[in-house]
């Protein structure tokens, strides 16, 4: 295999409207913006030759451009609440009309990736001549199952 079979573009979806957390994505977490955190993973993956933002969020759309990414701002229609990542993401490279041979998603609200999992799952990718890779984590004792909720004093 060739390296271009890595070719790569980044696609960071980061939609404005949470409920649960509002602005979220473009809330301060270590010293940035959360989405920021997305943008330096997908920036040092080697295999990665393009990072695009896309958004609603002019909050979100401004913390991206300071880190000089291609910005990509999404219709209303594909950032309600029920708007698919898979229609965020068709959107974005369909409007750039991007010639990387694969796409690599990435959700802005997670600020914390494993070292070189990006690269990872591409090669991956290509090594296995998989559709798609995703990545998961163990649940163990992060299982609902063991979750508790606490009152207002503290107790289960």
């Amino acid at each position: 295999m060739t390296e271009t079979n890595h070719d790569s573009i980044a696609v960071i979806i980061g939609r404005a409207g949470s409920k649960g957390l509002p602005g979220k994505n473009s809330r301060m977490v270590a010293g940035m913006p959360m989405i920021c955190h997305a943008i330096g993973h997908a920036l040092s993956a080697r295999h990665v030759q393009r990072v695009v933002v896309s958004t609603d969020g002019e909050e979100i759309a401004r913390a991206a451009r300071s880190t000089g990414v291609e910005t990509l701002m999404r219709p209303p229609l594909l950032a309600n609440d029920t708007a698919s990542v898979d229609g965020a993401v068709r959107h974005a490279i369909e409007s750039l009309q991007t010639p990387e041979r694969n796409v690599v998603i990435l959700y802005a609200n997670v600020p914390v990736r494993p070292s070189g999992l990006v690269d990872r799952a591409i090669e991956h990718l290509v090594s296995t001549g998989a559709d798609s890779v995703q990545s998961y984590e163990e649940v163990g004792k992060r299982h609902p199952w063991w979750m508790s909720r606490l009152d207002d004093s503290g107790r289960i």
